[in-house]
C-alpha cells in the first residue's frame, strides 16, 4: 500500500514483520482514519472484543471475510469451511455482522459478498458497493493515482 501512496502501518499480534520493517503500528497507537483486516475476521476468536479494540485506534475497520450463506450450507457444500484446516473459527451472517456494528454503536456496510466496513461516521452503502467492485476501484486509482511512498521510505531507510 505504500508502494501506491497510501501511509500504511502494519501490525499482526501472531507473526513476525518481515515485510514492513520500519513501518510497525506499536501496540496502543491510534489515530488511524482506516484500519484494515484482510482474511482475519474468521480467525478471530473474540471477533467483537477484537473489533472494538481495533475501532479503539482508528476510525473505520475495512476487512474481508465471505458472509455465510442463507440457507446455511452443510459442512461438504460450502468451500470458506476450510474444515481440513481448522482455522476458520469464526463465520459471519450479514445479521451478525449488524448486530456487532450496533453494540459497538458503530455503523456498518458490505458489498455484500467479502468486504465490509465498520465506521463511527456516516456510511452510504451505494457508494460503498460501487467502490469495491473491482473495475471501478481500477478505473478510480487510475483516475486519482497517488504518488508511491517508496522514494521517500528509502531516503528515509538510507540517511545516516
Amino acid at each position: 500500500m505504500r508502494d501506491k501512496g497510501f501511509n500504511f502501518r502494519w501490525t499482526d499480534h501472531y507473526a513476525a514483520n518481515n515485510y514492513a520493517i520500519g513501518f510497525d503500528a506499536p501496540e496502543g497507537q491510534g489515530g488511524f482514519s482506516l484500519i484494515t483486516a484482510f482474511e482475519v475476521a474468521e480467525h478471530l476468536v473474540t471477533p467483537r472484543d477484537t473489533i472494538r479494540a481495533l475501532m479503539g485506534r482508528g476510525d473505520a475497520l475495512l476487512f474481508s471475510t465471505e458472509l455465510l450463506p442463507e440457507p446455511v450450507p452443510k459442512p461438504d457444500e460450502w468451500w470458506y469451511y476450510v474444515l481440513a484446516g481448522g482455522q476458520h473459527i469464526t463465520l459471519y451472517a450479514k445479521s451478525t455482522l449488524a448486530v456487532i456494528a450496533a453494540q459497538l454503536g458503530l455503523r456498518w456496510t458490505t458489498n455484500g459478498r467479502n468486504l465490509h466496513l465498520l465506521t463511527r461516521g456516516p456510511v452510504r452503502p451505494k457508494v460503498f458497493r460501487l467502490l469495491s467492485k473491482y473495475r471501478v476501484a481500477r478505473l478510480f486509482n487510475v483516475v486519482r493515482r497517488r504518488r508511491s511512498l517508496q522514494p521517500t521510505d528509502f531516503e528515509g531507510f538510507t540517511r545516516a
